[in-house]
């Protein structure tokens, strides 16, 4: 689904370090491959500031990455914590709006809209060619399949990408579970990624995966309805279908119980053993989100893994479940900094190994560059 370009080894304003000052920042070039049109007519897109905001942080295995705000009302910086992506280094201004992350087993990719069209960028680990553009193009003629063509979905999993773009869905990376061999699909308007499996919406809201079935993640519940929103984990499958979660793939062996209940379930995000879901419980306003966060699934040796602290209800505004760690974003209103009392808040909870839940957990995105750098005032106080 891609047309191929040239590679832009540098991503002229690249994006944010990753860890402390010295520890260097993300370099992302542009990606492109061949494909097989899936999508039909070109569609377009206009940007959706919705999806940006539940795909503004991601977690991964050991670390995490979030779009940094000044306030609510901003954007503009890409900050990481825990381990540290391969091959990184100082860089931190990202430009363009309604940016999405999506993060794998060390590599992170977002979507980018600068020189006059949005695009996708990769960095980190490229064993798979995961994050680079195994083809390039010299002219218009001699494309093979296509490039991005405003991608504006986005998914990663261990060593793979997935993109929704104007003419479909196009993957790229590792293919040993067949995970980037995309099955023809009409209109589709939706991707994701985990492990070594893809899934994707189809315009009649019907569901297909492909890749690794090894846990029965490839075995979609004949029962399951129009699905609306999907996420896949290290080997299992969980999608909303009228407002309600379902979950298959390696879930019993889990011993996992999916909530049998929401009041309208709109997101959810997997992640090795856990997933959370976001439930729309009321309408949204000006100042809350109407959003409650749950997670279920296996515990992370009583660390509370499942349990998302009760500040972080307030107005919460994504959540993403990784290895053995959750974070959490929401808007609090604290101490007044450049002329606005209103800010983004982070909390992590969980395994923090590799400081992936950074301590002491609590941190403003855009204000932390180490963990002894955050300054309380900015943020809430949850211990």
């Amino acid at each position: 689904m891609i047309k191929p370009v040239l590679i832009l080894t540098v991503l002229m304003g690249a994006l944010a370090g990753c860890g402390s000052d010295d520890d260097g920042g993300i370099q992302f070039t542009r990606t492109g491959a061949t494909a097989n049109e899936n999508g039909g007519t070109p569609k377009q897109f206009s940007d959706n500031a919705f999806l940006a905001e539940q795909y503004s942080l991601v977690t991964g295995d050991g670390r995490a990455c979030s779009y940094g705000v000044l306030n609510a009302f901003s954007s503009g910086y890409l900050k990481c914590w825990g381990r540290r992506i391969i091959g990184d280094y100082v860089s931190e201004n990202v430009t363009g709006a309604s940016k999405m992350l999506s993060i794998g087993r060390d590599h992170v990719c977002t979507t980018l809209s600068d020189f006059g069209g949005r695009r996708v960028g990769c960095a980190g680990d490229n064993e798979f060619g995961q994050t680079i553009d195994p083809e390039v193009a010299t002219s218009e003629s001699n494309r093979k399949g296509h490039w991005l063509e405003n991608p504006y979905i986005l998914a990663s999993g261990s060593n793979h990408n997935c993109a929704v773009d104007a003419f479909g869905v196009y993957c790229w990376g590792d293919n040993a579970s067949g995970q980037t061999s995309v099955p023809s699909l009409t209109n589709p308007k939706w991707v994701a990624a985990g492990g070594n499996t893809s899934c994707a919406i189809d315009g009649d809201d019907a569901l297909h995966c492909w890749g690794d079935n090894q846990a029965g993640q490839l075995n979609i519940p004949e029962t399951l309805g129009a699905v609306s929103h999907v996420a896949v984990g290290s080997d299992f499958v969980c999608a909303i279908s009228n407002g309600q979660v379902t979950c298959w793939g390696n879930t019993q062996g889990q011993a996992w119980q999916t909530p049998s209940t929401f009041s309208d379930a709109v997101y959810i995000t997997a992640g090795e053993r856990h997933a959370c879901v976001l439930d729309q419980v009321q309408a949204r306003s000006d100042t809350q989100s109407g959003l409650v966060a749950s997670c279920f699934g296996e515990d992370n040796n009583d660390e509370n893994l499942l349990a998302v602290p009760s500040t972080m209800q307030d107005n919460i505004r994504t959540i993403s479940a990784g290895k053995g760690f959750t974070c959490a974003k929401n808007v609090y209103e604290g101490e007044d900094y450049l002329g606005s009392t209103t800010h983004y808040g982070i909390h992590c909870w969980g395994a923090n190994d590799e400081n992936q839940a950074v301590s002491p957990n609590i941190m403003c995105a855009n204000f932390h560059k180490t963990a002894e750098a955050i300054e309380d005032r900015f943020c809430p106080v949850v211990n």
